[in-house]
């Protein structure tokens, strides 16, 4: 199960996630990702310091929510990954199309760009 913390700075948006990317928490992330997009937000970071563990077999669909926000001019960045849910993300490719950033206001500053 995935919890998600709205927060918005200027005109980037910030989901924080806490608890377990598994089927059911992807649900939930693409649905919140879904109404930003719909809300006219075009700049994203996807806080992951709570996320404890990320389930393989969600991965891809976890990166096709990411490419349909990303797809019509969408930008999002990830920030404060683990260093094993970074790997899991590595292994599949994940990171061929988004940023990463250590810090939020590293993200923030991608962003701005």
């Amino acid at each position: 199960m995935i919890k998600i913390n709205h927060r918005k700075q200027n005109d980037v948006v910030i989901l924080d996630l806490s608890g377990t990317i598994d089927l059911e928490g992807i649900e939930t992330i693409k649905e919140a990702i879904s109404r930003e997009r719909q809300a006219g937000c075009k700049k994203m970071v996807l806080g992951m310091k709570g996320v404890n563990s990320i389930i393989s077999s969600v991965i891809q669909r976890f990166q096709a929510t990411v490419t349909a926000f990303w797809v019509p001019g969408g930008r999002i960045v990830l920030v404060d990954l683990s260093v094993g849910n970074r790997r899991i993300l590595e292994k599949q490719a994940f990171f061929k199309m988004l940023n990463t950033a250590d810090t939020e206001e590293e993200a923030l500053e991608l962003l701005a760009k």
